[in-house]
């Protein structure tokens, strides 16, 4: 059984007035056998909008979640470096 899976669902096209619109997500799961602990993170990746004249759009999703957590991660880690200086 592997560690890591990261896998790509693409959700079931909706057509709006001609307009074919598709999204797809990512889930990406570890499971560490030993601790019997599992972890699972699903993310927007994009949407795919397909028009009636045959043009073909891919419209990114930023993830805000995920770039709200890097944030308050080089936030903390940069405190925690101006700490450890400014205790020594």
């Amino acid at each position: 059984m592997p560690i890591f899976t990261v896998n790509t669902h693409h959700a079931l096209p909706q057509v709006i007035g001609g307009t074919v619109i598709s999204p797809r997500s990512q889930h990406i799961q570890a499971q560490l056998p030993f601790f019997e602990l599992h972890l699972a993170w699903s993310r927007p990746l994009d949407v795919t909008v397909l028009y009636p004249d045959g043009q073909q759009q891919v419209i990114p999703i930023v993830d805000v979640t995920r770039v709200a957590l890097i944030g308050m991660f080089l936030f903390g880690s940069v405190g925690a470096l101006v700490l450890r200086r400014m205790m020594r």
